[in-house]
């Protein structure tokens, strides 16, 4: 489900997000030669590392909410685990 809530006036940062994920799932349904991978995380950090595993791994393929703590990007190599 889409966030339906916000506006530019009402929570302007929330609709942003949803906007731009909708223009990626756009940008992904006509792509022939990459897959999208979208990520809900809270922190900057875990981010960063989920961007680098997602962007290594096909099977990250779709939307995903990650609900932990990933490993610093300094424990482990890129790819090195599952997203």
């Amino acid at each position: 489900d889409w966030n339906s809530g916000s506006s530019l006036w009402e929570n302007p940062y929330s609709y942003s997000k949803t906007m731009a994920e909708r223009r990626a799932h756009q940008l992904a349904a006509k792509a022939s030669h990459w897959d999208l991978a979208a990520l809900g995380v809270v922190d900057v950090r875990d981010l960063a590392a989920a961007h680098c595993l997602a962007a290594f791994t096909p099977a990250a393929k779709g939307s995903h909410t990650c609900r932990w703590r990933l490993p610093a990007p300094s424990t482990h190599g890129v790819g090195a685990a599952a997203v």
